[in-house]
């Protein structure tokens, strides 16, 4: 008993000095994961709880066995979230990886737009935001909070980092984003592919604003308002808005692309269906690069054929 009488003005005197946090708001919410929701005889779920949209994480990044099947990446599966989320608790963890890649559908209840405020993400992981990896999923109908925040150094690692999604394949769509997490990441010897929306990717991208400041610096950099880099298989991108500022940099004076939409692709871009204004008012900044490409839409250096 004395010895906790001793130790309580001390851990008093620490937190009036700022040096004690009692809550662990540095702890990842793969710890707090709640899964039990999850029934593979169901096709729609809803998430109400900060922990269970945790679970859909380690669902699928732990590619779970329920009742000896795989989760599969919850492909089939629609997770519906009802209401805003607050996961400044704990670092949160993307959703599906390269090896795992969400499969799903996670969108907002009712065709509305619900608010995710507090994402942060301070670890490096090669395919960052929301999700990770997305492949053949939907994601959309969400504001992704100011207070959240992508901010990480990597060594000798690929990154592909967005607000919503880090890197989409295949036939994924990404809808109704607004942005307003800033991004700052970097690595070294790699390329980083930054993007306000989706870090790189194919697919369709449609109803994306994008407010949030982004800084990537790599060996090769591309810096995107909306998307870092279009994939092999196609990109469609309609009624998006960039107002962010756009920072690109490279770690050893390699190319750097910096577009207000989009920095680069490597094949079909279309930006010119159903006619739709896509318009970018942010600043672009690129400093030590080898060769520089900018673009207030796209960059004037496409690697593939661009439709705007």
């Amino acid at each position: 008993m004395k010895k906790l009488k001793l130790i309580l003005p001390f851990i008093a005197l620490l937190c009036a000095l700022g040096l004690y946090h009692i809550q662990a708001n540095t702890g990842n919410w793969s710890s707090q994961a709640d899964i039990s929701w999850f029934d593979p005889t169901y096709t729609t779920f809803t998430i109400d709880t900060p922990a269970k949209l945790a679970g859909v994480a380690k669902l699928v990044n732990d590619n779970a066995l329920i009742n000896g099947n795989s989760v599969d990446g919850i492909n089939g599966k629609i997770m519906e979230i009802d209401r805003d989320l607050d996961l400044s608790a704990f670092l949160w963890t993307p959703i599906g990886t390269e090896a795992t890649p969400f499969k799903g559908t996670l969108i907002a209840k009712g065709e509305t737009i619900f608010r995710l405020s507090g994402l942060k993400i301070k670890t490096p992981f090669q395919d960052a935001g929301l999700i990770g990896y997305m492949k053949d999923g939907t994601v959309g109908g969400f504001e992704l909070a100011a207070n959240g925040e992508i901010n990480f150094q990597a060594v000798n690692q690929t990154l592909s980092v967005g607000a919503a999604v880090g890197r989409m394949t295949d036939n994924s769509i990404v809808y109704s984003i607004n942005n307003y997490i800033a991004i700052n990441v970097s690595t070294t010897e790699k390329a980083v592919y930054v993007g306000g929306i989706v870090g790189q990717g194919e697919g369709l991208i449609a109803t994306a604003n994008q407010y949030g400041k982004l800084t990537a610096r790599g060996a090769l950099t591309y810096n995107g308002g909306i998307v870092g880099f279009g994939s092999a298989k196609g990109l469609k991108i309609k009624k998006v808005a960039n107002e962010g500022e756009i920072i690109a940099s490279s770690q050893v004076t390699k190319d750097v692309y910096a577009g207000g939409i989009v920095a680069t692709n490597s094949s079909k871009l279309n930006m010119d269906e159903e006619n739709t204004v896509i318009s970018n008012k942010g600043a672009i900044t690129v400093t030590e690069s080898g060769k520089a490409y900018e673009g207030g839409i796209v960059t004037g250096k496409q690697i593939g054929r661009a439709h705007v």
